[in-house]
């Protein structure tokens, strides 16, 4: 169990983080994410006329890619740096600053909830599922996408090794993860957890 000045300390760690590396995300990070947004949004079966919500939705890339598919979208994030640029790249969509364990929208608003490499950075992966399920209309999609471990990341295991090798892997003071979403059995029992119902997980 995670306890709560554990869960503080990983939100206040995420959120200068994302606030700080808003303005370089579309030429850094985004490299590693934008390539899952397509299978991402098919896994959701995400189309025309469903009411979408993208958790974690940073600079907007997951959301106007689903507003392309003819979807209603609403974009959420805790950074206001990330929704700045969300706002500035897509005027047509919605976005609000807000926490992912507390969403500010009623019961069953969305058909469907994604979320592109965010969930792991939450201090509290369940309840921020918890918080999905509870905004989606009975029968609603949720889909997210994680990082493998390290072992099984050729690009983090690079990172990694490089750090090791070179550099101070506890420089950064990183609070322990709120989530350990590494493996497909770890996404299935934060699923589970929650109550979701016919769950699958894929590598």
């Amino acid at each position: 169990m995670i306890v709560s000045s554990n869960l503080q300390a990983v939100r206040a760690f995420e959120h200068a983080g994302w606030q700080r590396a808003a303005p370089a995300y579309g030429t850094t990070f985004a490299r590693a994410t934008s390539g899952f947004i397509g299978p991402l949004l098919d896994a959701a079966r995400v189309e025309t006329g469903l009411r979408v919500l993208d958790l974690a939705c940073g600079p907007g890339f997951v959301a106007g890619a689903a507003r392309g598919r003819g979807a209603l979208v609403t974009g959420l994030d805790f950074s206001a740096a990330m929704i700045a640029l969300a706002r500035a790249a897509h005027p047509g969509i919605r976005f609000e600053e807000g926490d992912a364990e507390a969403l500010p929208f009623a019961e069953g608003s969305f058909d469907t909830v994604v979320a592109n490499f965010g969930i792991h950075h939450v201090p509290d992966p369940v309840r921020a599922l918890s918080e999905a399920r509870r905004v989606l209309q009975p029968g609603g999609r949720m889909a997210f996408t994680s990082w493998a471990a390290p072992a099984e990341n050729v690009a983090w295991k690079l990172l990694f090794d490089a750090i090791s090798a070179h550099g101070d892997l506890t420089a950064a003071k990183t609070p322990p993860s709120g989530g350990g979403l590494r493996t497909p059995e770890d996404l299935l029992r934060v699923l589970d957890a929650t109550g979701f119902a016919a769950t699958a997980a894929w590598r």
